[in-house]
């Protein structure tokens, strides 16, 4: 985490270390799909702690700046709508989830190998209400990491993903209104993409 912090120091000074190369504006639009996820819980009583997962599709994009089309620095803004399941209360209904954070990478301009890795800044989880349950997951924070490839305007990436969301809203429960809570979730998966990459 304190590396992911301390690479985009690194990456900046590299860029302007390189501004004789050229440098420009890099944006990539995503699709994404999360899957293979393991969440868990820290529940109130009278509930115990619990496991579930957070799957889906969904859409993003990385808007910044690159240079000599191997260094690259951009902002990385994600929103799905995954389906939640959790063991708690057999939750398992749709969701909204976004996030968003900023990214470094490089790639080889040639091979089209890339790697990169983001540090999540904030994100939000809000399932629909279920079993007469409905809670929002707030201030998640996180990293995200990854390798892919990229060849014309086309790139396939898989990034490992660790989240964690430090407040629970209890929104309702039955026919109350819950409390915020200082109770986390946090959220391990694969997130399978493809980007459309551009480079002025």
């Amino acid at each position: 985490m304190k590396i992911l912090k301390t690479l985009p120091t690194l990456l900046l000074v590299s860029l302007l270390a390189t501004t004789s190369q050229a440098a420009g504006l890099f944006v990539e639009p995503l699709v994404t799909y999360e899957g293979s996820s393991k969440t868990e819980i820290d529940w109130p009583t009278p509930w115990q702690n619990s496991s579930g997962s957070v799957e889906g599709l969904g859409i993003g994009a990385r808007l910044g700046m690159h240079a000599g089309d191997i260094l690259l620095l951009a902002a990385d803004v994600r929103y799905s709508k995954p389906q939640f399941k959790d063991s708690s209360n057999n939750i398992d209904t749709a969701s909204n989830q976004y996030n968003y954070g900023l990214m470094v990478g490089a790639q080889t301009p040639f091979l089209g190998i890339r790697v990169f890795g983001t540090y999540i800044l904030g994100g939000e989880l809000n399932p629909d209400e279920d079993n007469s349950v409905d809670a929002k997951f707030t201030e998640g924070t996180g990293y995200r990491v990854g390798a892919g490839v990229h060849f014309a305007f086309v790139s396939v990436n898989l990034e490992y993903q660790d989240m964690k969301y430090n407040k629970t809203t209890l929104e309702s429960v039955g026919p109350f209104a819950g409390p915020d809570l200082d109770y986390d979730l946090t959220n391990k998966s694969y997130i399978l993409s493809v980007g459309f990459p551009f480079e002025f």
